[in-house]
């Protein structure tokens, strides 16, 4: 079995992989704008108080993807950025 290697991934495209490590080389690193700056929406909702967040096409909001990241609104702010960060 190999090993996955980040750097030679064909799915990730090089502007997302230089994305990616601009942002992860700055402890603050706005994560909202990370999303943003991959097409997607980032939405703050009552979720219950175990999910933490997802992924969902939904292209009627708006985004140039398509695609929206909707967050536990009641989380704490390091907890929303991580969740966003993950999807």
């Amino acid at each position: 079995m190999s090993q996955y290697t980040f750097r030679k991934d064909p799915r990730i495209m090089p502007w997302q992989r230089d994305l990616l490590r601009e942002f992860c080389s700055s402890l603050e690193g706005e994560t909202v704008k990370l999303a943003k700056d991959f097409g997607l929406k980032v939405y703050g909702e009552d979720l219950l108080p175990y999910e933490r967040g997802y992924l969902e096409k939904s292209p009627a909001c708006g985004s140039a993807s398509g695609w929206v990241i909707k967050i536990n609104q009641n989380d704490h702010r390091k907890t929303q950025n991580f969740t966003i960060a993950h999807e």
